[in-house]
């Protein structure tokens, strides 16, 4: 990954730092510019509250982690376009992975689960609070639970960004 231009935040740099502060350096490099694509993979997510995929890995995401993670991407207001990927249905309990899975949809088009002030209030709030690195890629690998993000190339014609929970990094 490395090779690749990626850096990478593993699980242990998550629990150190704590998933806002990921988040954040993983998101800092979005401006008016940046086609947001998120890939959800749903198998990122802890087992314990999302059964319901192909691959399960212990120690994913908690519900409010995973909210904050949709919330913070909804807040930039620049995701373009989704996929979700690794629901299974028929290995899903009581559609418990699909009810999640949609949750945390409506969070990442901007349903809110606290009444907050508005998004770009925020921003400026956190732009004096912290300096932020460019980021184009941040994706998480199922084997590992890692993100991983790929800084811009010198030169770079492309302004589209991707950022999410997705399978493997290539």
């Amino acid at each position: 990954m490395h090779e690749q231009g990626l850096e990478v935040f593993d699980m242990r740099y998550i629990d150190e730092m704590g998933v806002r502060d990921t988040m954040e350096l993983a998101l800092s490099g979005i401006d008016a510019n940046t086609h947001l694509h998120v890939s959800f993979d749903v198998d990122y997510l802890d087992p314990d509250i999302a059964p319901g995929v192909g691959t399960t890995v212990p120690g994913g995401p908690s519900y409010r982690e995973a909210q904050l993670c949709m919330e913070m991407i909804a807040d930039t207001g620049r995701l373009a376009s989704l996929d979700i990927v690794e629901l299974n249905p028929a290995l899903d309990v009581r559609n418990k992975t699909a009810a999640l899975a949609v949750d945390l949809i409506e969070s990442l088009f901007g349903k809110s689960t606290l009444m907050r002030q508005p998004a770009e209030a925020r921003r400026l709030v956190r732009a004096v609070e912290k300096p932020r690195r460019p980021v184009a890629v941040a994706q998480s690998t199922e084997e590992e639970n890692v993100f991983a993000v790929r800084r811009p190339r010198r030169g770079s014609l492309s302004n589209a960004k991707s950022c999410g929970m997705s399978a493997p990094v290539q």
